[in-house]
């Protein structure tokens, strides 16, 4: 695992998104993620039960992400966070500490790791700027954690 202010960030990350999921959600008591397999690279990510990703079969596995703290989350996760909050701290060292900036630094980081998403999600690969509120809050929720935990180390 990581050093423990990113694994604190992952922790911290996830629970605020079980939060904000809770209440856009309050009648859903679960987050299924299932795992797929690429036809092309033999890479297994895990997806929205919903989703049908182009090119992959299902293996069968599934989580609820909603029961798990983030240090649980499988490391397509948590590897995901960790690149994110470790961009985040990097730039909030470095003077930056607006939560717009911050937020959209990682919108981008998170796009970046996610391309193969892209088919599925499309309205979530634009611009920060572009994302509607409830997206936003998402990418400022990492902000506001980064900036607080990078304060306190």
């Amino acid at each position: 695992m990581c050093d423990p202010l990113l694994a604190y960030f992952i922790d911290e990350a996830h629970e605020e998104w079980r939060r904000q999921f809770c209440v856009e959600h309050p009648e859903l008591r679960e987050r299924v993620k299932r795992e797929v397999q690429m036809a092309n690279t033999g890479e297994r990510i895990w997806v929205n039960d919903k989703d049908e990703l182009p090119n992959s079969t299902p293996t069968g596995r599934t989580i609820d992400i909603l029961k798990m703290r983030g240090s649980e989350l499988p490391s397509q996760f948590t590897n995901q966070m960790e690149a994110v909050g470790e961009c985040l701290f990097g730039t909030v060292k470095s003077g930056t500490t607006d939560i717009e900036v911050l937020a959209s630094i990682a919108h981008n980081k998170w796009m970046g790791m996610n391309a193969s998403l892209k088919p599925v999600q499309p309205r979530l690969f634009v611009q920060y700027e572009q994302l509607d509120e409830i997206e936003k809050e998402k990418d400022r929720v990492f902000a506001r954690i980064a900036l607080r935990l990078a304060r306190v180390s």
